[in-house]
């Protein structure tokens, strides 16, 4: 019983400090989630085996997380859907990789190109706004343009 009030209060100052926005999302729930790991599975419950079913490691283990036969676990964390929401953005890690690729190769050639590192500086910023405005939207590149002096 002394478990389940720790997790609600858990919850509550999850909530509540997702509502009053002071703290980034993700941190209040890894917190909140290291929480209930800690306090109410470990301190409370006194069970590593409850800890060890909610963390669900051992689904990187088994062939079907690989190849995806559509069999998934019912207990603890989904781990399939945060590898699939953590690949989503390979594009824009992608195009920003290749921004900064093509910023050294024109750094370590400008003397053979003759272009001044200011006009690099220009073309590194151009296509970093183009990529920033492909990949996070518009609100991205005005919040970038704002910031600058």
């Amino acid at each position: 019983m002394f478990a389940q009030i720790v997790a609600v209060f858990i919850f509550l100052g999850m909530f509540l400090l997702t509502i009053l926005d002071k703290f980034e999302r993700h941190y209040v729930t890894l917190g909140s989630g290291a929480l209930v790991l800690t306090l109410v599975f470990g301190v409370c419950m006194h069970s590593f085996r409850a800890i060890w079913e909610t963390l669900n490691l051992g689904t990187f283990f088994q062939r079907a997380f690989w190849y995806g036969s559509g069999e998934e676990s019912a207990v603890g964390i989904n781990w399939s859907t945060i590898v699939f929401i953590a690949g989503m953005n390979k594009a824009a890690f992608f195009a920003s990789a290749g921004v900064f690729l093509l910023a050294v190769v024109l750094l370590i050639t400008h003397a053979q190109t003759e272009l001044s590192v200011a006009c690099i500086g220009v073309i590194v910023a151009a296509l970093t706004m183009l990529v920033a405005g492909l990949t996070s939207g518009k609100e991205t590149v005005m919040g970038i343009v704002k910031g600058i002096d």
